[in-house]
């Protein structure tokens, strides 16, 4: 009786090891706490609606949150990327590992000052051995204006610098880029928005030429972009694909209609929880279907 007991205890800790995900970053192994499975395809739909997967990702989550890994599985190039990201206390990010195939191809680090603001951001290749590295520094004027100036770096050498311009209500406004000796100017950008406080229009000035050049921007229409509220629609990974086809349909007049040249949909489901996310750009369609798995 006592061994029966002692089997069964041992099978129910072997069934919760296997049913635990974990994921590995460097020399450590991780129990994960949230799985997201990710799978991503292109659209076609000139006569009807056709789908076909491009990619998947696997996203790991660590029990506080302050590990994650996303592991991309391509089907073009049949390589393997993963991307690690580590979180401080206040859930910023501070350090992202990027692999190809296992081997580390870029450290990206972040630092921040002590009102959590990004005080330094770079990036480190460790196949070219090149660093890029960026600086902030954070001021406000006497009228409640505030400015960002950044300054970049390549291998330790300033390439250039930029101020962002911000007015009282923290809406930027304007962009000056400076050369390196932070005396001339290469560019000044300024930004015009709608009356919901959507951008509408971007101008570029260049001094040398003295230039400017000027971009409308949709606006994100309501219409074009949207977040559906959940509802009770059942999907899974088995019927996925046809899932996705059944909400391309029931959205298909903005999808391939003509006032939305750009669109982007949020769709959210319960049973089990997911997320389908609708794209268009420039007539080139995308769909991505999320779903998430929790574990204690």
């Amino acid at each position: 009786m006592k061994k029966c007991l002692l089997l069964a205890i041992l099978l129910l800790f072997v069934i919760e090891g296997y049913g635990q995900p974990t994921f590995n970053t460097g020399w450590h192994t991780y129990k994960a706490t949230t799985l997201y499975r990710e799978y991503n395809y292109n659209i076609s739909y000139k006569d009807s609606f056709r789908i076909w997967l491009s990619d998947s990702t696997q996203v790991f989550i660590s029990p506080d949150s302050s590990i994650t890994m996303s592991q991309d599985h391509s089907l073009y190039d049949k390589v393997d990327h993963k991307t690690v990201n580590y979180f401080g206390k206040n859930k910023q990010i501070n350090k992202k590992e990027e692999y190809r195939n296992d081997v580390l191809q870029h450290v990206s680090t972040w630092k921040y000052d002590t009102k959590n603001r990004l005080s330094s951001y770079s990036v480190v290749d460790e196949h070219k051995n090149t660093n890029i590295t960026k600086t902030y520094e954070y001021d406000k004027t006497k009228d409640g204006e505030s400015t960002v100036t950044e300054c970049s770096y390549f291998n330790g050498r300033v390439e250039f610098y930029t101020t962002d311009y911000y007015d009282k209500r923290n809406v930027k406004y304007k962009e000056v880029r400076l050369n390196d000796n932070r005396k001339d100017v290469v560019h000044i950008e300024s930004y015009k928005y709608d009356a919901s406080g959507k951008l509408k229009e971007r101008s570029v000035f260049f001094p040398e030429f003295r230039v400017t050049k000027k971009f409308v921007e949709n606006g994100g229409d309501s219409k074009c972009y949207k977040q559906v509220p959940a509802n009770k629609e059942t999907a899974s990974a088995a019927n996925k694909e046809a899932f996705i086809k059944k909400q391309l349909i029931k959205y298909q007049s903005v999808i391939t209609g003509k006032g939305c040249e750009d669109m982007e949909y949020h769709l959210y489901f319960i049973k089990p929880i997911c997320e389908l996310i609708i794209k268009k750009e420039r007539n080139k369609g995308t769909v991505c279907i999320r779903f998430k798995e929790s574990y204690k």
